[in-house]
């Protein structure tokens, strides 16, 4: 009786790179700081490689320091799919190779050999200079069955041919120690490459530090009605704001300060969290994760709850790459405790984060209420906005007060329809020092 052992499971641990998310490079065979800063990257042999993903796409780059030009230099990488790790090559390999002088080649594994087929789910361009050549690979994630949201890990080569068709060409790898004849020849001895933290999507997390600060301006405004218990939280408080401290960030969790005051001192001073990942232990969405985009959902507890617009937008003075939520939401109840009563409530709310820190710029609510009660009939109009003004937080006086400003109402009523609308204009311009993701509070 005989056997053939054909692999064993994983790759060299000592050799790992993780797909970072980032922004989408343009694939133009050159390599800038502006498009690949937010990429991983190793190192080997006057050869930097880049790696990152934006949640549709894988992207590898390679900068060579070459100041001998052959059009038969080749950059491959070799990717072994299912993480098999075999001791020899497997059907699931791949290998995807680019000549100095543009040309691309795409092989796979029949029968243990790797041969060369059509290239199909990846493209490559190249710049090549008298010391350098760069190459950029766009690496689709079907063509490596990779799912957006789920976590795999596959193994990986970079391999560097200098001349390789002269009668002793140089191979330079990632991992280094790679049989010179036949570099691809043992997957089991390649690196792996993961996307751990981010499972091949955008990485959900703060952009914020702690020590970072912001102090909003409030202002608020009742129309209509006699509704005195409305008026008497919203009607003369001048001086009024929040105060906002971040005291640290922990994964995806940011605990932050929050005072609240008017003229007549602080009404409320607490430390609370916020899960921008999730949105647990917090319902203000003073901070949601950095870098989301128009159709991003806001926090994963709540699926119905996306970004409407991605817009750039003036705020301190500066045009600010933001992102927009608005939502209308309709409310009713009826109650026949003595006389009938019954109550209507449209709420509406616009908040914009600053895109890049996930920090809220600015958040406008307005609730309008109808009341029948009997023969009376109440009629209101209550609007709650807040303004950034990153300055010297104002002097806060230092006697308590009971009233308390509601700048984040959480409307407890129960949701009869909720509509979402896109933002239309410009949102409210604050005053205009510097932003609050640069400003330390001294």
């Amino acid at each position: 009786m005989s056997f053939m052992v054909v692999g064993v499971r994983g790759h060299n641990p000592a050799y790992e790179v993780v797909a970072l998310y980032g922004s989408t490079p343009a694939i133009d065979g050159s390599i800038s700081v502006s498009e690949w800063s937010d990429a991983a990257s190793v190192s080997f042999n006057n050869t930097e490689v880049f790696v990152k993903q934006d949640g549709i796409n894988l992207y590898i780059g390679f900068n060579n320091s070459d100041d001998q030009f052959h059009d038969d230099d080749i950059i491959v990488v070799a990717i072994d799919v299912d993480h098999d790790g075999s001791l020899t090559p497997q059907a699931d390999d791949v290998g995807l190779g680019v000549y100095r002088n543009g040309t691309v080649g795409e092989a796979n594994v029949t029968g243990g050999t790797w041969g060369f087929r059509e290239v199909s789910g990846w493209t490559a361009e190249v710049n090549s200079a008298l010391d350098v050549w760069q190459v950029e690979f766009n690496i689709t994630y079907s063509k490596v069955n990779v799912v957006a949201g789920v976590e795999k890990t596959m193994g990986v080569v970079f391999v560097r041919y200098r001349g390789l068709n002269a009668s002793s060409p140089e191979m330079l790898s990632w991992p280094p120690g790679m049989e010179p004849s036949d570099p691809m020849g043992n997957p089991s001895t390649w690196g792996a490459i993961t996307s751990a933290g981010y499972n091949w999507t955008r990485a959900r997390l703060p952009g914020v530090a702690a020590g970072q600060f912001v102090h909003y301006e409030v202002y608020a405004v009742w129309n209509g009605g006699n509704d005195t218990e409305l008026e008497s939280w919203v009607g003369n408080q001048p001086n009024s704001g929040i105060n906002v401290t971040v005291l640290s960030v922990a994964n995806t969790t940011v605990t932050y300060q929050e005072v609240t005051y008017n003229s007549t001192g602080i009404v409320r001073d607490s430390t609370q969290d916020v899960d921008v990942e999730t949105g647990s232990y917090s319902y203000e969405y003073l901070f949601i994760a950095a870098n989301l985009t128009a159709g991003d959902i806001i926090y994963t507890r709540d699926n119905n709850t996306w970004i409407n617009e991605t817009a750039i937008a003036s705020y301190l003075g500066q045009q600010l790459e933001t992102n927009h939520l608005s939502t209308i939401a309709n409310h009713s109840s009826i109650s026949f405790i003595g006389l009938p009563y019954y109550f209507s409530a449209t709420t509406s709310e616009d908040r914009c984060w600053h895109r890049q820190s996930g920090m809220l710029l600015e958040m406008k609510f307005e609730f309008q209420t109808n009341r029948f009660s009997g023969m009376d009939v109440l009629v209101g109009h209550f609007v709650l906005g807040a303004v950034v003004a990153l300055s010297t937080p104002p002097v806060i006086p230092e006697f308590p007060s009971f009233l308390i400003l509601p700048l984040f109402m959480v409307a407890t009523l129960p949701p009869v329809i909720v509509y979402r609308r896109k933002c239309i204009g410009a949102p409210h311009a604050g005053p205009s020092p510097i932003p609050a993701w640069q400003t330390t509070q001294s």
